[in-house]
């Protein structure tokens, strides 16, 4: 009888050994999967009209561009490059759209929130970029700002301090002595706190304070942004703190380029909008400044509604020795970003 025992827990040890490597093997194979499925159904999103999904998708993505799509074959989808939070994809397509056929054979980037794997980008082609040149510029830099966050995180947390209104209000309030006051002051207390209510908060406010979240919403903040500003006709930049990635947009809201953020961490950078100094730009060059940085100014509103600025920002090269208050790019994104942008172009930044 202890014999058949023995056998059957050894039979049942062996099984459960042979499950467990058979799981560990089929979890990199699961994950590819994942990604890969990720990716065939942004295509097949696109090429069935369905613009909502395709944009949940691909976080840089426009309903506008999917919507003129009238046909997408993929052709390949080869996951080249992986970590936990990271993804490298070669993809290969034909799409049609505006009645003519656009051939990409190249590399993107996925990146896992939440436990679902996003289409971040940015797309680049492989006459471009071979895969080592596309980890390099693209991975590499956001591998090393998770390995210095990670050191950031083991320090001992520093809360900063929350000026907000809401913030504010969560403080307890300090109970002192009563004190008799004439029933005339009593009055004019009473109306100073009716008249310094706070007033609701508009949609101007909202950007100017970054709370509109950027992650999958490129579209709409792009269209507020110009119904808010209806005499600014110049290009848009978007920085997601979350994914650390600049998106510059075109006057009519096509997307030019994306370039990743090196610096770290970027948890506590001022959110909000900002608008690029005009002053900086040299008409002599077209538009291009002279420096290597570009100051950013932050925009808010006095008390009489009226936009000022408040602080300055920068953008720089990353190994520019002055860091202070700045977004760092590589020094080829750098050099792209000097080129592309223009005067009063407008910059949101938020999570």
């Amino acid at each position: 009888m202890s014999i058949c025992k023995t056998t059957l827990i050894n039979n049942l040890l062996v099984s459960c050994l042979l499950c467990f490597q058979s799981n560990l093997a089929a979890s990199p194979a699961s994950s590819q999967n994942a990604i890969k499925q990720t990716v065939a159904s942004f295509y097949q999103a696109v090429a069935s009209g369905d613009c909502k999904t395709a944009v949940k998708l691909r976080i840089d993505y426009l309903q506008e561009n999917c919507q003129q799509v009238s046909a997408v074959k993929v052709h390949q989808i080869k996951v080249e490059n992986k970590d936990k939070r990271n993804a490298v994809v070669l993809i290969e397509t034909d799409i049609t759209s505006h009645d003519k056929k656009h051939y990409f054979r190249g590399y993107t980037r996925l990146r896992k929130l939440d436990g679902s794997w996003f289409i971040v980008g940015p797309y680049k082609n492989s006459n471009d970029y071979t895969l080592d040149e596309y980890l390099s510029e693209f991975i590499n830099p956001e591998r090393q700002r998770d390995q210095a966050t990670a050191k950031q995180k083991a320090l001992p947390p520093t809360e900063p301090i929350d000026f907000s209104p809401e913030a504010a209000s969560a403080v307890p309030s300090v109970k002192e002595p009563p004190v008799s006051q004439p029933a005339e002051t009593k009055k004019t207390t009473a109306s100073i706190k009716k008249t310094t209510t706070q007033k609701p908060r508009t949609e101007l406010d909202n950007y100017l304070r970054g709370v509109v979240k950027i992650e999958g919403n490129h579209a709409l903040i792009l269209n507020n942004i110009r119904q808010l500003f209806p005499a600014n006709q110049s290009d848009i930049i978007l920085i997601d703190l979350s994914l650390g990635l600049l998106y510059y947009y075109s006057t009519d809201n096509e997307q030019l380029a994306v370039f990743p953020i090196l610096t770290t961490p970027l948890d506590h950078f001022s959110k909000g909008l900002y608008k690029i100094n005009k002053q900086e730009l040299d008409p002599a060059t077209d538009n291009h400044p002279s420096s290597r940085s570009l100051t950013m100014e932050k925009l808010v509103l006095d008390k009489n509604r009226r936009l000022l600025v408040e602080n300055y920002y920068y953008l720089r090269d990353y190994f520019d020795d002055d860091q202070e208050n700045s977004l760092s790019l590589s020094p080829v994104d750098n050099d792209k970003l000097q080129k592309m942008v223009r005067p009063e172009t407008l910059l949101y930044i938020a999570r």
